[in-house]
């Protein structure tokens, strides 16, 4: 385990999960400063922020970003680290935590900051749809419908709000994420053209 000190920079959701925002980002603070590493904290206030504040913390030389919140939050997160030294560290927060219960992080962001303590930073592929990165899970059709009217009703924001997609899905390398197990990378890229039918208002359309 390496043991220099890290200057870390806390994202967190304050509308993610159920944890009081406030109590949980101190108690992390606190933890991480006894780790012996510095840390600041910032807030996000909307959709794109957590990239915003990623992108930042590349530019400003951050050794380390901590997403906490949900699938969402981690994803936003990670497009600003994309193909940066900087490391990304999961702590779940978020009402699914897809991604970290993937690849066992565990479901408890105070559980999660022993698997940042370790330090053990691998490479993390991940897709584009469109030219648009994502990191946990891509739906089509109902699924998407249901994460869209989810989404509004939790006061967010959604992206996506059509039945059917016709595009390009690319798996790509790389991202530095803190974490206990995640799949190899290949270091190539992997394209596949994709044409999915759905269903819209009850016909099938192409």
């Amino acid at each position: 385990m390496e043991t220099r000190s890290r200057r870390i920079l806390l994202i967190t959701n304050p509308i993610s999960g159920t944890y009081s925002k406030q109590r949980i980002s101190q108690e992390i603070e606190k933890r991480v400063r006894n780790m012996g590493h510095e840390i600041e904290t910032v807030y996000t206030s909307g959709p794109g922020d957590a990239t915003r504040l990623a992108r930042e913390a590349v530019e400003k030389h951050f050794d380390i970003v901590l997403s906490c919140g949900g699938d969402g939050t981690v994803n936003e997160t990670a497009r600003g680290l994309l193909h940066s030294d900087v490391a990304l560290g999961i702590l779940p927060n978020g009402s699914g935590n897809g991604l970290a219960r993937h690849i066992d992080i565990p479901p408890d962001p105070l559980l999660a900051l022993k698997i940042v303590k370790q330090m053990n930073v691998v490479d993390c592929d991940y897709c584009t749809v469109n030219d648009v990165p994502f990191f946990c899970t891509f739906g089509i059709g109902f699924d998407a419908a249901v994460s869209r009217r989810f989404a509004m009703s939790s006061g967010g924001v959604s992206v996506s709000n059509r039945s059917t997609f016709v595009g390009n899905v690319a798996v790509k390398g790389q991202t530095k994420l803190l974490g206990a197990y995640v799949y190899n990378n290949t270091g190539a890229d992997v394209n596949m053209d994709i044409r999915w039918a759905a269903f819209q208002n009850g016909r099938v359309r192409e």
